[in-house]
């Protein structure tokens, strides 16, 4: 009982001391810091790149995270967040003082995502929704880009009002293509699970469920996105939209599991550092499993936790010329590492059926 006791004490300190690190580095305008490099390995390569995505993506680390410096981090991460979404309710990967932000287009991953976020704090434009669903190939599955795609051309006039927005940067709009590994009609893989998080499992989005079983089956978690290049990061998408109540991938529970489990070294840690301790331990939470490697994993966080409170940066998630950029940070770190550490005080890292469905059946 006191092992418990003090394991609970040293997770509660470092939950504390990382939201309080996620308070102080929060910009002005609510944004929480990202940063970009093409060195996999020179921790000094990173610099600062103004996106959307870091505060999306720590934003839906948090709401599971109890505290009054989380609260205050939400609200004003919520605030960004409004103030970055383009009618009739999209978003892009870059903040506009970015210089490509004009060139880039909307796109699913960055509108998914922060929409989630606003729809525990603040509220989503329902609108979303229907972009989305406008927004999808003839097998159902969503499209990464927000732009005209072969096919019947879908009816839905917020998905042209997003679409045509390179219209008037063509020059641009075909640079950025050019030097970019993905196409305008990519199918990404983690990207259709953050669409399905955040719309739930309905008869419009089963296509994706069943997407992802399949991926899950074929040991492709490596090589279906053309962002989120490490296995873990898809696992943990896939994981977390079963515990917001996407029941059918409960199909591949415990193959996802053992793939998961597969990936843990000898000092219980995951993979190469703390992003993917954290997404390991974050994902097996989600998917409700309770073994021992989860507090080993819990454990190799509290040591790896970095003086300021934050957790060493690593490459999230990659794109660029050739995909040899990659972004991440502290921050983006931190908040994985959080949502990882607070399972211990919440009893899982995020509870089934935890964030409300914005698509009905």
């Amino acid at each position: 009982m006191a092992r418990i006791e003090a394991a609970v004490g040293d997770a509660q300190a470092a939950v504390e001391r990382g939201c309080a690190f996620l308070r102080g580095r929060q910009l002005p305008t609510g944004e929480l810091p990202t940063c970009a490099s093409a060195d996999w390995v020179d921790k000094g390569a990173w610099q600062y790149d103004g996106t959307v995505f870091a505060t999306a993506v720590i934003g839906l680390c948090l709401q599971s995270v109890p505290g009054p410096d989380v609260a205050f981090v939400m609200k004003n991460a919520a605030r960004f967040l409004r103030a970055q979404m383009k009618p009739p309710g999209v978003w892009r990967f870059w903040t506009p003082q970015n210089p490509r932000y004009g060139v880039i287009p909307f796109d699913s991953d960055d509108t998914a995502c922060a929409a989630a976020v606003l729809a525990r704090n603040g509220g989503v434009p329902r609108e979303v929704a229907g972009l989305l669903l406008a927004n999808r190939d003839r097998h159902g599955l969503f499209y990464t880009w927000f732009v005209r795609h072969p096919g019947r051309p879908p009816r839905h006039p917020g998905f042209w009002r997003a679409a045509v927005s390179g219209w008037r940067r063509p020059l641009g709009r075909a640079v950025f293509w050019h030097v970019v590994p993905a196409k305008p009609h990519d199918v990404d893989s983690a990207v259709n699970a953050n669409v399905l998080m955040l719309l739930g499992e309905t008869a419009q989005t089963r296509p994706v469920v069943e997407h992802l079983i399949q991926i899950v089956r074929e040991r492709r978690e490596h090589d279906c996105d053309n962002y989120y290049r490490r296995p873990l990061a898809v696992h943990h998408a896939i994981a977390r939209c079963f515990a917001r109540g996407v029941t059918g991938l409960g199909a591949v529970r415990e193959l996802a599991v053992a793939r998961i489990l597969a990936r843990r070294r000898d000092d219980g840690s995951f993979g190469d550092g703390a992003l993917e301790t954290a997404l390991a331990a974050c994902a097996l939470g989600d998917w409700g499993y309770d073994g021992p490697e989860i507090s080993a994993a819990r454990a190799s966080l509290l040591g790896s936790q970095l003086p300021s409170g934050g957790w060493p940066a690593a490459g999230y998630f990659v794109g660029g010329p050739k995909g040899d950029m990659r972004w991440g940070s502290e921050e983006i770190t931190a908040g994985f590492a959080v949502q990882a550490l607070a399972g211990v005080l919440n009893g899982a890292s995020e509870g089934p059926s935890s964030a409300a469905s914005v698509c009905s059946s």
